[in-house]
């Protein structure tokens, strides 16, 4: 029984050490294009700072530990961010990236 007891709340404290933090994830592209793979993404979210690689086919997924309201950006592609909010549950972000002069934009697909 009391080992019945300790698996349930193992179960439950894990469930809520995941619940607090949100994976955001989507795709990226420029010029129509897929970003290249590998590309690195950097969230900073309430001072914490996660990072990702981008996947076959431009797309990304990252676990931010964080709720909040986080920037986004792309290395290498100067300009290339912007806000996105991280939420208990998974969150889909799309981008488009235009070159703008000697920067980059960003916006939501």
């Amino acid at each position: 029984m009391m080992r019945r007891s300790l698996g349930v709340f193992v179960v439950l404290m894990t469930a809520m050490a995941t619940a607090e933090a949100g994976r955001i994830y989507g795709s990226l592209q420029i010029d129509g294009k897929a970003i290249p793979t590998g590309t690195e993404i950097v969230i900073n979210c309430a001072g914490q700072s996660y990072t990702t690689k981008v996947q076959k086919h431009g797309r990304y997924s990252i676990n931010v530990g964080k709720q909040g309201t986080c920037s986004f950006s792309v290395a290498g592609y100067a300009g290339a961010s912007t806000d996105v909010d991280s939420y208990a549950e998974a969150t889909r972000y799309n981008f488009l990236i235009s070159r703008s002069g000697n920067s980059y934009r960003m916006k939501r697909k």
